[in-house]
């Protein structure tokens, strides 16, 4: 092993002029496990090059950890963050591990199929449908499911849900974690991700509640067809229109018996939920 090439002193000096000590540690533990795979010191100079130059070390790598699991990603893909664990958890805690129920999932915007995924493997007799609007995400989210072998529990559609009906009435959960920062707000963002990560994943042109409304749209019509699906409705939404997106669903009040905003773990305002 040639870890004394990539060891924590030397990626401290290498990168301390651009990354923080707690984000170099990070990537140490990348660069250790890399070693342990076998991969060669040459390919892992070309990494720490692409590291220097401020690309995402998961980027780099080509994989990242989220909630149990390690997934693939490339810059096709959103790097799933840590407060979508948050909606994955939401959705385990309050429908329990025992239910016998072989529930459904709609994921609208699935990604990496990180969210998706995740439940899946929580739950042995659910199944999923993932939406996407691009070919090349969905390639990454079905490469996952083969990795976690849920391939036949995972259905991929590739599909621009705002220009398409699905039929809500057919899932019993829907989830969603879609492009909302207004495209406005480029500039504050931090660089990494505007160089690096797919701007489709992440902006609006104007509307940041445009995918949203359209939740609202599909589920209305399957609410007036008196179904009782979808029993839960789970939506990641940007910090500063939590409250706007809260009120787009409150006229579902007779329908659900809750409809609430809920805080992730810095506090701020970051999903909205509806329940039977």
């Amino acid at each position: 092993m040639q870890t004394h090439h990539f060891s924590r002193q030397h990626l401290l000096q290498e990168l301390s002029y651009i990354c923080s000590v707690d984000e170099i540690s990070s990537i140490t533990i990348w660069f250790e496990e890399a070693i342990q795979e076998g991969i060669t010191s040459e390919i892992l100079e070309t990494y720490l090059q692409r590291i220097k130059k401020g690309e995402p070390v998961q980027l780099v790598f080509g994989y990242t950890y989220f909630y149990k699991s390690r997934f693939r990603v490339n810059q096709h893909t959103l790097i799933p963050r840590p407060e979508t664990e948050e909606l994955v958890d939401l959705i385990l805690k309050q429908i329990p591990k025992n239910t016998n129920s072989p529930f459904n999932i709609l994921d609208i915007g699935t990604g990496s199929g990180c969210i998706a995924l995740s439940i899946l493997k929580e739950r042995p007799t659910w199944t999923a449908t993932a939406i996407d609007i691009s070919p090349e995400t969905l390639k990454i989210a079905n490469q996952n499911a083969v990795d976690l072998g849920l391939t036949n529990r995972f259905k991929l559609n590739q599909m621009n849900f705002l220009e398409n009906e699905i039929n809500f009435s057919e899932f019993d959960i829907v989830i969603s974690n879609p492009p909302y920062i207004p495209i406005n707000e480029i500039d504050l963002m931090d660089k990494k991700v505007v160089n690096y990560e797919p701007h489709g994943a992440l902006f609006v042109d104007k509307d940041p509640l445009i995918f949203y409304k359209r939740i609202m749209e599909e589920l209305k019509k399957c609410q007036n067809d008196t179904h009782e699906k979808p029993i839960g409705i789970y939506l990641e939404t940007h910090q500063n229109y939590t409250h706007e997106t809260l009120e787009l669903f409150t006229i579902f009040e007779s329908n659900y018996s809750e409809i609430k905003k809920v805080e992730d773990f810095s506090g701020n305002p970051r999903f909205v939920v509806l329940i039977k």
